[in-house]
């Protein structure tokens, strides 16, 4: 693992050279914040011939500064170097509660939890990154999961760690709810349980005593002015430019069928979305449906994440994200298989008429097209 704490890229003035500048740039900063999980934001430096720029990034914003020359304006180049040589780890964006064990090959790591009400996190051991997917995009949840040494009973957990809305229940709490609501209807409801993830500990991660939020505390509670103001990375390119080689700066976004017209929805109501850096440890490690290697097995873990569905809508709530990424095979002490539901903070009241909650509607791929497109297709 190569630990780069600001990523610089420099190439002479024109057209052309600023867009490639620019690709390496966003290309370094994705590569930092998707690769390496100690990261929680990250800084870059671009030099077109005198002018330089400062880029910033964590998961819930892309920004770069009005250049300036450096040739011209010595102090604010003195003032930019001395910053970051005299900043701390955490300054410079690495997470001090997640350690890498040295020389270990594939890495293996140290991780903190916190839980509400407690000063102490509970260090788990021996984590190695499982699933990272979530990770791929520079800005979101960036959800990774990771297989963790219990020190209280030395089994094997999972931890999940993602970037959630800072107005939004975590799983946990919602997870709570849930077992609480079946407890309380008493009978046979309470056997539903088995169906959803076992929560043994959850909290939002702190960094040297406060939580970490992208703009209470990374941002330092200064948020963008909000305005016309944008910076192209991309233009249209001529003939001449793809002949060479030159395509345009891409995103994450897919843009054939369906995904394009929900990437204009959003756009249409683009706003920052701050996030809180959070993480909530299970009590099992389980598999995703698609990973699978027998078919029975497969379809004994659909039936259990329907029980566990049937057991939502029994208490007046649906999950909005049943995908396979999120349908979890648990094998129980007795080699029993059990499906189970995760992602939790995805439900919502059968009910309930909060707009603003479709921004949690989830995976795309598993959506009905015709109740996406809100019309028949067919």
């Amino acid at each position: 693992m190569t630990y780069v704490p600001v990523p610089a890229s420099r190439l002479f003035r024109g057209s052309l050279a600023l867009l490639q500048n620019m690709r390496k740039i966003i290309w370094s900063l994705h590569h930092t914040m998707r690769d390496d999980p100690c990261r929680r934001f990250t800084f870059g430096i671009t030099i077109e011939n005198d002018r330089m720029r400062v880029w910033f990034c964590n998961r819930s914003l892309l920004f770069v500064c009005d250049e300036f020359d450096f040739i011209t304006d010595v102090e604010k180049l003195i003032r930019i170097y001395s910053s970051f040589a005299f900043a701390s780890p955490a300054e410079l964006g690495w997470d001090p509660t997640i350690r890498v064990v040295p020389n270990s090959k594939p890495p293996v790591y140290e991780i903190d939890v916190y839980a509400e009400g407690e000063d102490k996190p509970v260090t788990y051991y021996s984590a190695t990154i499982i699933w990272d997917y979530g990770a791929e995009d520079m800005l979101g949840r960036a959800t990774r999961v990771f297989e963790a040494t219990d020190p209280a009973t030395d089994k094997r957990v999972a931890i999940k760690d993602i970037w959630r809305d800072y107005n939004r229940e975590t799983e946990g709490a919602v997870a709570e709810m849930v077992f609480r609501k079946l407890d309380d209807r008493g009978g046979n409801f309470a056997k539903y349980k088995q169906y959803f993830m076992d929560v043994r500990r959850h909290g939002d991660v702190r960094v040297h005593g406060k939580i970490d939020h992208t703009l209470d505390l990374i941002m330092r509670g200064r948020n963008l002015p909000l305005g016309p103001r944008h910076f192209v990375l991309r233009r249209h390119l001529t003939s001449k430019d793809e002949a060479n080689g030159d395509h345009p700066i891409v995103t994450g976004i897919r843009r054939d069928g369906i995904h394009a017209r929900v990437a204009h929805d959003q756009n249409a109501e683009a706003y920052i979305r701050h996030r809180i850096h959070y993480r909530i440890v299970f009590a099992d490690v389980g598999t995703p449906v698609h990973q699978l290697p027998l078919f029975k097995e497969r379809c004994q873990t659909i039936i259990g994440s329907l029980k566990g569905h049937r057991a939502l809508y029994m208490i007046g709530y649906m999950h909005r994200d049943i995908s396979v990424g999120n349908i979890m095979c648990v094998r129980t002490s007795d080699g029993k298989v059990v499906g189970k539901l995760s992602d939790l903070e995805y439900i919502m009241a059968i009910d309930s008429d909060d707009k603003a909650r479709g921004v949690r509607t989830g995976t795309l791929d598993f959506m009905s097209v015709e109740v996406d497109a809100m019309t028949y297709w067919f």
